[in-house]
């Protein structure tokens, strides 16, 4: 099964403090107490919510006039010949994986100060940096203020604050760290700017697209593999996988709005069958390009993703037997396998390679191709079907299964986006988004039900 974006917590004990009447209260009993109270804080936001921001933490770039006014006493860098790159984040809350609230107040406001130097091993050249904040224990003693709307009077022992840091990494971020902007950082450009185009920006621009809000958590995680036929042409192999990137993109942005229970995974990922028992991933970079992943056994690549797609590139080929080996082993280990074929060619030799994977031990059901009924949960979950879609023929689009193979008959992924030949209307495309998130769903459902039993 695919991972979450977000771990779940870990399954351990909670220990609460044993309280009776003569217990000695210190305060090793007074941290004991406040671990359990926090502990379980942390597996009840972590269980059903996601880190992100909530409100505020804009970032805004500092003018020289500005700093002299904020941080007069500041050490200048560019006298030593560094990079001197400032900018000031906003008042505002985010929430950690673990729960912890993030507050950043308006006051001091040289703390919402950060300077953003090049990473140290960003001497020349370019680099995505993400900058972010976390949760901090405030180690030293502040004192309370009688203005504090917590107290009726001052008390008498010293108050601990929460607080907050800020930083830069080159490295993905995990749900302790909240993004709130990454930049295409060039190691020797001392300038930053607000990007001309946001949906686009350039180097050295503020980059505010993967900021993440606080969100419950999706039920259900789907990931998908496109599966790369390495024998085409490399012009047009290059353009089909493209296109059914593009496609699988599309319909992760309309699951987020028609279901949001099911999330799927919008990076898309090239999946290349090198040998009899390895895969290759590719995947694209932060920079938008893709990148060459170690290469990957049947079982990881069962384990990472929930489904692998084949569609209109392979329609001509078929599965040589090393390619047939892979995919069985992959399929034994739970793997799901999505073939999409056109509805206008009688003879589809990829068809009759995918039913060589099927034998006695994988088809548990049957032995040949079931056409889905109108109760099938591929039919009526979560959108009812009592007719499917047409295809690019003009006939009702046929769905059916054969163990962990799943057939669409008609190019259902066509109709996803706006980009592609077809001219259909809007009725028509969310019709047939609606049909794809039945079969993300339902693929989800088997495979949750095989795991339950196998784990």
């Amino acid at each position: 099964m695919t991972s979450p974006a977000f771990p779940f917590p870990n399954s351990k004990p909670l220990y609460e403090v044993h309280v009776y009447d003569g217990l000695t209260i210190d305060a090793e009993s007074w941290r004991n107490e406040r671990y359990y109270h926090q502990h379980r804080q942390n597996i009840h936001y972590q269980s059903l919510h996601e880190p992100g921001i909530v409100s505020g933490l804009g970032v805004r770039i500092l003018s020289q006039e500005e700093l002299d006014e904020i941080l007069p006493n500041r050490l200048r860098t560019e006298e030593l010949g560094k990079i001197d790159r400032w900018v000031e984040i906003e008042p505002g809350i985010a929430i950690d994986i673990e729960g912890n609230p993030i507050v950043i107040p308006r006051e001091p406001r040289e703390n919402r100060c950060f300077s953003l130097q090049n990473p140290r091993d960003l001497e020349d050249g370019e680099a995505i940096v993400y900058l972010y904040v976390s949760f901090n224990k405030k180690t030293a003693d502040t004192p309370h203020e009688k203005s504090d709307k917590y107290f009726d009077s001052q008390p008498k022992e010293p108050l601990l604050q929460e607080s907050f840091g800020i930083d830069l990494q080159t490295q993905p971020l995990t749900g302790k760290e909240i993004e709130l902007c990454r930049l295409r950082l060039q190691a020797r450009n001392n300038e930053l700017s607000i990007p001309a185009d946001f949906l686009n920006p350039q180097i050295n621009e503020l980059d505010f697209r993967y900021r993440r809000s606080a969100q419950i958590r999706p039920l259900k995680t789907i990931r998908v593999g496109v599966l790369e036929n390495q024998t085409l042409e490399a012009n047009f192999k290059g353009k089909e996988v493209e296109r059914e990137v593009s496609s699988f993109q599309d319909l992760m942005t309309a699951l987020d709005a028609l279901y949001p229970k099911l999330y799927g995974i919008p990076e898309i990922d090239r999946i290349l069958m090198l040998s009899e028992r390895h895969f290759q991933v590719r995947s694209l970079d932060a920079a938008g390009l893709w990148s060459n992943i170690s290469s990957q056994t049947s079982e990881e690549v069962a384990q990472f993703y929930d489904v692998l797609y084949l569609g209109s590139s392979w329609q001509q080929t078929s599965l040589s037997e090393d390619n047939i080996h892979l995919l069985k082993n992959y399929i034994q280990a739970g793997g799901m396998i999505w073939l999409e074929i056109p509805q206008n060619l009688e003879t589809i030799p990829i068809l009759l390679s995918i039913e060589n994977l099927q034998d006695s031990r994988l088809s548990l059901d049957n032995d040949n191709w079931k056409t889905l009924d109108t109760q099938h949960p591929a039919r009526t979950q979560p959108f009812a079907f009592q007719d499917l879609p047409e295809g690019e023929a003009s006939r009702f689009i046929q769905l059916q299964e054969w163990g962990n193979i799943f057939l669409c008959e008609g190019q259902l992924s066509l109709a996803w986006g706006a980009s592609f030949y077809l001219t259909l209307d809007r009725a028509e495309v969310r019709a047939c988004q609606e049909l794809g998130i039945n079969i993300l769903n339902y693929i989800w459902q088997r495979r949750q039900m095989q795991r339950l039993s196998n784990w």
